[in-house]
C-alpha cells in the first residue's frame, strides 16, 4: 500500500515539475522568449547559433554521405535562426548562392556585426545594421505559404533545416511548397528532433490530449508532436527517394512512460516509438 502511494506521489510531483514550466513557456511573450534565447538563458539555442561552423560541417558530411555536393548549388536555409554564419560558411565551402529564410526569427544585429569584417564580400551595412548584400547571400523574411515569399526565394538546388520541422504547424503544406521550389535533381536535408523540448522529459508531451496540449502546454514556438511515421509519410508523398536515419534512440526513457502515452502516438513497435531524433535526405532522383 505504501509502495503504491509513494509511486503515485512521485508521479504527481513529476507532473507538476513538467506542467508548470510548460505552461509558463506556453504563455511567455515572444519578445521575452527571444531575449532569453539571445542571452542563452533557460532557452537553449540550436547548433546554428551556438556553433555555426559545426553546423556547416555537419551538413557537408551528411550531404556527402548521400552523394550530394553543394558546389555551385543554390541553397535555401529554411529557419536560419537570425544569424548569417551558416549561410556564409556554405558559400565559403562552394555554394553558388544561399537564401536565408525565417518566419519568426529576425536578424540578430549584434552577432551579425561580428561577421562583418570576416565576410566583406557577402555583407554590407545599411543604416547601421549589417545585412546580406543580396548577390551571393540573400535574406527573405516571411511566411513561406504566401506566394510572394515563394517568388522571392525562387528555385533552389537544396533545402536545409535543423530542428525546424518539429516547430512547423502545417507540415504537409510546407513540405509540398518546399519540394516545389526544387530544381531538377534537387534535394532536401533535414535534422528533426522528435523529443519534447523540455529535454529532461523527452516523451512527456505525448501523454496529453491534443486539446489540452494546444490550449495549455504547447510552447509559443509551437511543437507539432509529429513522430517518425508521420514524417515518413509526408516526405514519401513529395519525393522519389527518401532516406531517414535514426540519430538518437531512447528506449529506456520511452519504456518508463509508455503506459501514459496517448494511443495516437504509438505504433505498437517500441523501436519506432522510442526514436528521438532523425535526419531526412529527400531527393527528386530515384535510387
Amino acid at each position: 500500500m505504501l509502495k503504491i502511494k509513494y509511486k503515485r506521489d512521485q508521479a504527481i510531483i513529476m507532473n507538476i515539475r513538467y506542467i508548470i514550466p510548460r505552461f509558463i513557456r506556453h504563455i511567455l511573450p515572444d519578445e521575452i522568449a527571444k531575449f532569453l534565447l539571445e542571452q542563452r538563458l533557460i532557452i537553449k539555442p540550436g547548433i546554428e547559433t551556438s556553433d555555426p561552423q559545426a553546423a556547416v560541417e555537419s551538413y557537408l558530411d551528411a550531404l556527402e554521405k548521400n552523394g550530394f555536393s553543394i558546389k555551385g548549388k543554390r541553397i535555401l536555409v529554411f529557419g536560419y535562426g537570425g544569424r548569417y554564419d551558416v549561410g556564409c560558411g556554405l558559400i565559403e565551402n562552394g555554394a553558388e548562392q544561399v537564401v536565408l529564410s525565417d518566419l519568426f526569427t529576425y536578424p540578430d544585429p549584434s552577432r551579425n556585426r561580428a561577421l562583418f569584417e570576416q565576410y566583406p564580400t557577402l555583407l554590407t551595412e545599411k543604416k547601421g545594421i549589417v545585412v546580406p548584400k543580396g548577390e551571393k547571400l540573400m535574406l527573405v523574411q516571411g511566411n513561406i505559404e504566401e506566394i510572394y515569399i515563394q517568388e522571392a526565394i525562387g528555385s533552389v538546388d537544396l533545402v536545409l533545416t535543423n530542428s525546424v520541422y518539429e516547430h512547423i504547424e502545417n507540415v504537409k503544406n510546407i513540405t509540398k511548397i518546399l519540394a516545389s521550389l526544387l530544381r531538377p535533381d534537387g534535394a532536401h536535408f533535414h535534422k528533426i528532433d522528435l523529443r519534447d523540448h523540455f529535454f529532461k522529459y523527452p516523451f512527456e508531451m505525448l501523454t496529453f490530449k491534443e486539446k489540452t496540449w494546444v490550449r495549455w502546454l504547447n510552447p509559443s514556438s509551437n511543437h507539432n508532436r509529429y513522430r517518425y511515421n508521420d514524417y515518413k509519410e509526408v516526405f514519401d508523398a513529395n519525393f522519389e527517394t527518401v532516406v531517414i536515419d535514426v540519430t538518437d534512440h531512447l528506449p529506456e526513457q520511452f519504456s518508463h512512460i509508455k503506459t501514459k502515452i496517448k494511443p495516437e502516438f504509438l505504433t505498437g513497435n517500441d523501436e519506432i516509438d522510442a526514436i528521438a531524433q532523425i535526419s531526412v535526405f529527400a531527393s527528386t532522383i530515384k535510387k
